[in-house]
């Protein structure tokens, strides 16, 4: 597991020392210029100038720069990764392999035998495995399954790039780009009206209202899985805003 400061200082940034707690609202990442998803921790600055208005300096944890220039390795891709404190060359289009997004800012990159890998800093920082309940989801490049989500296969083609989690029982997959995706819109659209409630699986949530005496139909469970493994890859807890289910529910 790796552990982060509570406090770092960027080069770069005029204000002192930036904090590690949860962001209060959404905010692009200053680094890889990707949006931060409430209520994910992130280094911000306490900063204000003599109007009192509050320095906008945010980072997500992934994207402080590393300590040395050593690359890190990433098993999923048999690659050493090297992280860029810069932003793509002007004019040159450069997409994220993990989540198909476009590169904006800071990333990390690797070139095992000839073949160029572009990563988001959180997006190389994907775990490889997530476990929900009693089943188990591994984070693959491709898979022959479909992600319900899209209807796409999870696998990467020249008009479609995504890594994809699949689970051990071979009846689920999630592309990394459909839960992105999903996150963003949720954190555009609904981030600033967030009253946080718990859930929890088996809880009185609304989808478990919804349930019928048959038990758990398909779509539930896809649903509640789906959940899950955001929480996880984006580090929201466990318990979420009921109106997140709902939503969610609605745009499937």
């Amino acid at each position: 597991m790796e552990l982060h400061l509570k406090e770092i200082d960027v080069p770069g940034h005029p204000h002192g020392p930036l904090r590690l707690k949860a962001a209060e609202e959404p905010y692009n990442c200053w680094g890889c210029k990707e949006i931060i998803v409430v209520p994910k921790s992130c280094y911000h600055c306490d900063h204000k100038d003599h109007k009192g208005q509050k320095c906008k300096f945010y980072l997500h944890e992934e994207c402080v720069p590393p300590p040395t220039d050593r690359p890190f390795y990433l098993g999923l891709i048999k690659c050493d990764l090297f992280f860029h404190r810069e932003d793509p060359p002007r004019g040159k289009t450069m997409v994220c392999d993990a989540c198909g997004k476009a590169v904006k800012g800071w990333f990390y990159k690797g070139d095992p035998k000839g073949k160029s890998y572009h990563l988001h800093p959180c997006c190389a920082k994907l775990d490889f495995k997530i476990n929900q309940g009693n089943i188990v989801f591994d984070l693959k490049e491709r898979t022959t399954l479909v992600c319900p989500k899209c209807k796409n296969k999870g696998c990467h083609s020249k008009d479609f790039r995504s890594w994809v989690y699949v689970s051990r029982c071979g009846n689920y997959c999630f592309h990394v780009s459909c839960m992105k995706e999903t996150a963003d819109k949720w954190t555009e659209e609904e981030g600033n009206n967030l009253t946080l409630t718990p859930y929890e699986a088996g809880s009185s949530s609304e989808v478990q209202r919804e349930r019928g005496k048959q038990g758990i139909k398909t779509l539930e469970i896809v649903i509640e899985l789906f959940i899950g493994v955001i929480c996880t890859i984006f580090g929201i807890p466990t318990w979420l805003v009921s109106p997140f289910v709902s939503w969610i529910s609605k745009i499937w």
